[in-house]
């Protein structure tokens, strides 16, 4: 529950009926002469033009085939998993284990290893003049 005071009225809130009550007690904010306002501010004229509702799509029905397709027909994917992961797993949903406390509460350590890498291999054949070198 919840007791909010406000231009002399007290209101008490509970749930969302409470919240439907509430309107009463916060409409006459919003056209309140009496506002008190810092030195380096002035109220500005308010211009309703400058605001138009929401779009409709009444005249487009949905299409899931057609949301799929913003994306170029890709497709979600395995995260690629390191050649050794030893400890805590990274990108990976769920909760965590618990941390170590060698720092402090606030400051759990999380130990881990992880190899990650890529064999690449070049062959190259270079004719130069004189000199022809044989490159791996």
């Amino acid at each position: 529950m919840k007791v909010r005071e406000g231009g002399g009225r007290l209101l008490r809130c509970i749930g969302a009926a409470g919240a439907v009550a509430c309107w009463w007690w916060v409409l006459p904010a919003y056209g309140a002469e009496d506002v008190e306002m810092s030195e380096g501010a002035a109220p500005v004229e308010h211009d309703s033009g400058v605001f138009r509702g929401d779009p409709t799509y009444e005249d487009k029905p949905y299409s899931a085939e057609a949301q799929l397709a913003i994306y170029g027909g890709k497709s979600a994917f395995d995260t690629p998993r390191p050649l050794l992961e030893i400890g805590r797993q990274q990108y990976t949903t769920g909760p965590f284990d618990e941390g170590i406390n060698l720092f402090g509460e606030k400051n759990l350590v999380f130990p881990g290893f992880a190899v990650y890498g890529d064999w690449r291999t070049a062959v190259a054949y270079n004719d130069n003049g004189a000199l022809e070198q044989g490159l791996v």
